[in-house]
């Protein structure tokens, strides 16, 4: 049997081993979330910030992690400082006064005026705008070339293209100044009406399509007044469909009394004129020996009016 001539007391340890190989790279973690970041601007009342936002106010930029209710403004309310505003900057220093200066159109050059170097400003009579370069009694402007005492400062601009000719006048007689008033016959008819001699007379002036008309008519030589309803004839055709405003009914022996307002009806290219009382009725109503009132020989019957004729 062996024998130990020097036991250990087998409290020791031993020399540790070479380290063993690398292991195998572990699995990829899972992604984390986005982060929310969305710089939504000036902070503005009344509008609800969502998770993330980020906003301006009084200076200094703040961060939501949650979102906000509107009216909710930083600081407080879970808004989160980002970034401070900085300190205002020193005022910086005034500027140095500029030069005087000063310009003052004059009007028309005058010779007998005195004028200031680089400050007045006269038209000339060629229609250009031009910058004194002495003082006192200038010679004229348009001379400046030659006598130096003057520049162009605004040339005149390029004449226009000449306009259109213009139409001729409305008549002849405007040349001038006179108008002719032409006599002519209206007819007066209506329904069964009868009468002696000729009870119409008519007047009218015509200025180019314009039509100026004056008609009388006396119920003196009247027999039989009819049913009406009345027309007149008119000098010439009316060119558009349109009522003519102008004409009345009274008694000649007393203006006062029996006064009714009529209107004339014209037709395009008709030179008859029906007319109809305007009276206080709701609704016009075609003139006649019935309406507006029974008529008599002590009546007499106006028109005066103006229309444009074909």
């Amino acid at each position: 049997m062996a024998r130990f001539t020097n036991p250990g007391d087998g409290g020791g340890s031993g020399v540790p081993g070479p380290a063993g190989p690398q292991g195998d790279p572990g699995a990829d973690g899972a992604d984390g979330q986005d982060a929310l970041w969305n710089f939504t601007g000036e902070w503005v009342n009344g509008i609800d910030y969502a998770a993330g936002s980020v906003v301006e106010f009084q200076g200094s930029t703040y961060y939501h992690p949650n979102g906000q209710f509107s009216s909710y403004s930083p600081p407080t309310n879970g808004w989160l400082l980002v970034s401070a505003k900085g300190a205002d900057g020193a005022d910086g220093t005034n500027g140095t006064n500029g030069a005087d200066f000063g310009i003052y159109y004059l009007g028309n050059y005058v010779s007998t005026n005195g004028y200031i170097t680089d400050i007045a400003v006269v038209r000339g009579s060629d229609g250009q705008l031009y910058l004194a370069k002495a003082s006192g009694q200038l010679g004229d402007p348009i001379d400046y070339q030659s006598n130096g005492q003057w520049e162009v400062w605004i040339p005149k601009g390029t004449d226009g293209a000449q306009g259109p000719q213009g139409e001729p006048g409305l008549d002849a007689n405007l040349d001038t100044g006179t108008t002719t008033i032409n006599s002519y016959n209206p007819v007066w008819s209506g329904t069964d009406l009868t009468f002696t001699n000729t009870p119409t007379t008519g007047s009218y002036i015509k200025i180019g399509n314009l039509v100026q008309v004056q008609i009388d008519v006396l119920f003196t030589d009247v027999t039989d007044f009819g049913t009406g309803q009345y027309s007149l004839t008119i000098p010439l055709p009316s060119k558009y469909h349109t009522d003519v405003y102008g004409g009345s009914i009274h008694n000649i022996t007393n203006q006062g009394i029996d006064h009714y307002s009529l209107k004339g009806h014209l037709s395009p290219a008709s030179s008859t004129m029906t007319i109809w009382n305007i009276g206080s009725s709701a609704q016009d109503q075609p003139f006649d020996h019935n309406s507006p009132f029974i008529l008599q020989t002590t009546d007499r019957l106006h028109m005066s009016f103006t229309y444009i004729c074909e």
